[in-house]
């Protein structure tokens, strides 16, 4: 549980201007340049009614928006120059029909009916067939001016998923801007990721970082201000689809539900983990279990009583909150206490706390900062964000002066454990070069992680629960729209079921949707998502061309460090020249690569590595004749074997030399080296055989070694 009490005011707070009037005439019929002329006119009105204060700032944010405008703007003039007048666009709804005679309020009602068409309630599934009519709500609401409509309207020209609707970036910026500008977080989300990569819009750290900035704010400010009495459970490993069908294919695998019930047997049994484990899904609500703060006391209660130490910690943090007990910081005191005597790094966390603010205790700042420090060396996060707030406030100086390098240190170490509420000091001190060289690169990635941590991550479990529904419209809608705004497990999980045809045409399958998706995760870092990109390209999937070596090179290359897959192909590809020049050694380190990443890999990479060694060997006869072929590579193999003949008979003499020289003298042993005749067929046969048998009993014996790991 986080015990992250103290709270400092924002290093150079960020401001986003918003939009000063509804725009009542309808995006639909706006040719390219009145979209521009409308967007700069937002601008200065936004400008004009911002303070002499704030005007710096505003116009560093303003500036990229405009920037972004215009080159929509020119894509789209230069777009349409290029098509013929008399064609007809595949998608233009008429949308003034649809505006007229429905009240401005009604179109609230009318996107919200969209939205549940869109998304799904929770238990009808939704069809595809109505994305059309979904998609038709949408752009009535996004006339209206309703930053969410604008959003998926945007969604819905970047993406092209929607029917027969073509993919248009530049239609795409301009709605974003407008959902952006009205203050739809997650438009701001999808346009920091679009300049952060490039995509459609001028790539720019500084823009990306203000779209980031506006998000993580709000981030925050929200985990700083819940409500204390419904915890929250922040942070959450989100389900990768690839690796739940992987899992599938296992036997015996529990469900949530299993484990819930094993649970309850094992605590009504006495179990203390159990118990414990029990306690925590109650008080937060997980693994389907309904959120009940007083049956998770409850069995805080039977844990502690049952020896739990950790018990004890949680129960400090619930009375020191009153959440599903009384407020009693007396009894949070001795919890805490308790817990933290037997080191417990959260009790300690959680006492320092109490020390700081006086509760429960006299007041003692030295005390809680010995604390802090103690809970921190046994790397407790929230324990480096509480040092690095004080450190800001001057509480570890004896001239009380803030320490912004140290502030700076604590919360990156803080940020490295994965702390929220430090991966945003850190960003905004990364920002402004306050205890650390001004960087937008690293401000950026932590803005990042910080704004995809918000309340809206809760759209991805949506997703997961729509697809273990058997809901794939929905969960695959859900994931297109939360890959549009960078987050990566969405594309992969989205690419997949395109490549998979879940709820999905064929037509879509494998098409340019799958590989931009799949590009998009890998950008990312996404190691499975390069392999996977390399394999189209080396097969031409997808790619609309004929197979592209070089470039499934390039992918296996960023994936093979860490994926034994793709160490093996690139260990292929150099033995077969194929995209690259032939290169034996190359090869082979690529193969053993692939062996030190998956050690289960052992056979087929050995036969890969035999099979390499006969091919480097057999290569100088691949302009023989067959009959030539045959007869160099007999006489080869009679060189070959006879040297290895030569070195055992060798070993084999010199052993008995040195025995018998103390039997029968030197002259018997002059007698056996003068010999120099070459064995016989038969025992030249025996030899190979033995020597193979070892080959097959050592492959055996390494395999049932590693089957007993």
């Amino acid at each position: 549980m986080p015990q992250s009490e103290l709270r400092i005011t924002e290093v150079h707070a960020a401001h986003h201007p918003t939009q000063s009037s509804r725009r009542k005439r309808h995006l639909a019929k706006l040719s390219a340049i009145s979209q521009t002329r409308q967007a700069i006119l937002i601008t200065r009105e936004t400008a004009s009614s911002s303070s002499s204060s704030r005007r710096a700032s505003t116009m560093k944010f303003i500036h990229p928006l405009v920037a972004s405008i215009l080159y929509a703007a020119s894509v789209a003039l230069a777009t349409s120059s290029a098509v013929a007048p008399t064609q007809p666009a595949k998608w233009q709804p008429d949308v003034s029909s649809k505006v007229s005679g429905v009240d401005a309020s009604d179109h609230a009602r009318l996107l919200q009916s969209a939205l549940t068409e869109f998304y799904g309630n929770g238990s009808t599934p939704v069809s595809s067939s109505g994305a059309n009519a979904t998609l038709a709500a949408v752009e009535v609401a996004a006339a209206q001016g309703l930053p969410r409509a604008q959003f998926l309207l945007g969604i819905a020209h970047a993406t092209g998923f929607w029917d027969d609707m073509p993919r248009n970036d530049a239609k795409a910026v301009v709605q974003l801007y407008f959902a952006a500008a009205g203050g739809d977080l997650s438009a701001n989300m999808a346009l920091g990721y679009k300049h952060m990569m490039g995509l459609g819009v001028p790539k720019s750290c500084d823009a990306a970082l203000r779209y980031y900035e506006v998000v993580a704010n709000r981030a925050v400010s929200v985990r700083e201000n819940e409500d204390s009495l419904s915890p929250v459970l922040y942070d959450q490993r989100h389900k990768r689809l690839k690796q739940q069908a992987d899992l599938q294919h296992k036997k015996n695998q529990p469900g949530d539900l299993d484990v819930v019930e094993y649970y309850h047997f094992s605590a009504d049994k006495g179990d203390p983990d159990a118990t414990l484990n029990l306690a925590l899904l109650y008080y937060y609500g997980a693994r389907g279990v309904t959120q009940d703060v007083a049956k998770a006391a409850t069995y805080f209660l039977k844990a502690h009583e049952l020896g739990m130490t950790a018990s004890a910690a949680n129960l400090g943090h619930m009375y020191s909150r009153g959440v599903g007990v009384p407020l009693d910081h007396a009894k949070a005191f001795t919890y805490f206490q308790e817990a933290a005597h037997e080191g417990n790094a959260a009790a300690q966390n959680g006492l320092a706390t109490l020390y700081l603010r006086g509760h429960g205790v006299k007041e003692n700042r030295p005390k809680a900062i010995t604390l802090f420090r103690t809970a921190a060396k046994q790397g407790n996060a929230d324990a480096f964000y509480n040092l690095g707030v004080l450190a800001l406030q001057g509480a570890l100086q004896t001239d009380q002066s803030p320490d912004f390098e140290a502030a700076y240190g604590y919360f990156q170490v803080a940020a490295q454990h994965g702390h929220t509420l430090s991966m945003h000091k850190v960003g905004h001190m990364a920002m402004n070069g306050i205890g650390v060289t001004r960087s937008c690169r690293s401000a950026l990635e932590y803005f990042k992680m910080v704004a995809e941590r918000g309340w809206w991550e809760a759209e991805l479990r949506h997703a997961y629960t729509a697809y273990t529904n058997g809901d794939y419209t929905t969960a695959f809608r859900t994931y297109v729209v939360l890959a549009e705004q960078g987050y990566e497990v969405a594309q992969h999980n989205a690419a997949w079921m395109l490549e998979e045809q879940r709820g999905m045409r064929a037509a879509q399958a494998l098409g340019d949707g799958t590989l931009r998706m799949y590009k998009a995760a890998a950008a990312q870092g996404n190691i499975d998502a390069n392999l996977k990109l390399g394999d189209f390209y080396y097969y031409g999937y997808g790619t609309s061309t004929a197979p592209n070596f070089a470039k499934a090179m390039a992918h296996y290359l960023a994936a093979a460090p860490k994926h034994g897959q793709a160490a093996y192909n690139l260990g292929y590809m150099y033995e077969h020249a194929i995209g690259t020049n032939q290169d034996f050694l190359l090869a082979k380190r690529y193969y053993d690569m692939s062996l030190e990443i998956n050690v289960d890999g052992y056979v087929p990479v050995t036969m890969a590595l035999y099979k390499l060694s006969l091919h480097q060997a057999l290569l100088p006869f691949r302009d023989m004749t067959p009959a030539e072929a045959v007869e160099a590579v007999a006489a080869i193999a009679l060189r070959k074997m006879w040297q290895q003949w030569k070195h055992i008979r060798e070993y084999a003499v010199d052993t008995a030399a040195f025995a018998l020289s103390f039997v029968s003298g030197a002259d018997m042993v002059s007698l056996l080296l003068q010999a120099d005749v070459m064995p016989e067929t038969d025992t030249m046969l025996i030899g190979a055989l033995t020597v193979l048998l070892a080959v097959v009993w050592t492959i055996r014996s390494r395999r049932q070694h590693q089957l007993r790991r």
